[in-house]
């Protein structure tokens, strides 16, 4: 590796262990101090959006489709985060969760792209790990829940848990790769590699939260439809 990729990987560990505990913190606390960090970063990802859409042609029609695709996003997240800190702490390790799946089970199984003129790395293999992971995460998570709470009264009742957690963690996973390819998207039409700076080593707001965007909202949509 070289000097500088070591410089870089520095940096980014770094901004990482400062920023995720400080969110964690933030977000399982709730209250006024998750309104601060929505507030934050909602105006940042905004910028970044506009400062985007001022490269491309279409901006006129992109400037305020992105503003409120932006506010939907946020406003689904803060209905999860205020209402139920847990769920929200439970969205973010499966988004996680479906970007570290995606990245090795792209990396090490590979296979034909899955949008090569949008994202070249992206593989169909890496599409599976990032709906497998966040199933998986899910139904680690409402198996807990089911042990501690209420117990399973027949292996019917079982089962239906076990695919509704997978379906669901599947829904994020998958919605989440969407919200990633759609910024790239962007990013790929304006020329740029990443939406801003904020982030040392990470880039702007936007390249950190793309897939979590699109996922808040499948998850209230989600809730609706399967809880």
């Amino acid at each position: 590796m070289s000097r500088f990729n070591l410089t870089k990987l520095k940096t980014r560990f770094v901004t990482a262990m400062i920023v995720a505990p400080a969110s964690l913190f933030v977000i399982y606390a709730g209250g006024w101090m998750l309104w601060v960090l929505l507030a934050g970063v909602f105006i940042v990802a905004q910028k970044e959006w506009f400062d985007l859409a001022k490269k491309l042609k279409a901006r006129r029609v992109l400037y305020p489709l992105g503003g409120l695709y932006i506010c939907l996003c946020f406003g689904a997240f803060f209905l999860i985060g205020n209402d139920r800190n847990m769920q929200a702490l439970l969205l973010l390790v499966m988004v996680i969760s479906s970007d570290v799946g995606a990245y090795f089970f792209g990396k090490f199984i590979g296979g034909p792209k899955m949008a090569k003129t949008i994202s070249p790395n992206k593989t169909w293999a890496g599409f599976g790990g990032a709906m497998l992971c966040p199933a998986l995460a899910m139904l680690v998570f409402d198996l807990f829940v089911t042990s501690s709470g209420a117990n399973m009264t027949s292996s019917m009742a079982s089962s239906f848990y076990i695919i509704h957690s997978l379906a669901f963690g599947a829904m994020i996973g998958a919605s989440g790769q969407v919200g990633d390819i759609l910024v790239s998207y962007m990013k790929r039409l304006a020329h740029v590699k990443d939406t801003g700076t904020i982030l040392p080593g990470h880039g702007g707001v936007l390249d950190r939260i793309d897939a979590l965007l699109l996922a808040s909202v499948m998850f209230i949509l989600l809730e609706y439809w399967l809880v």
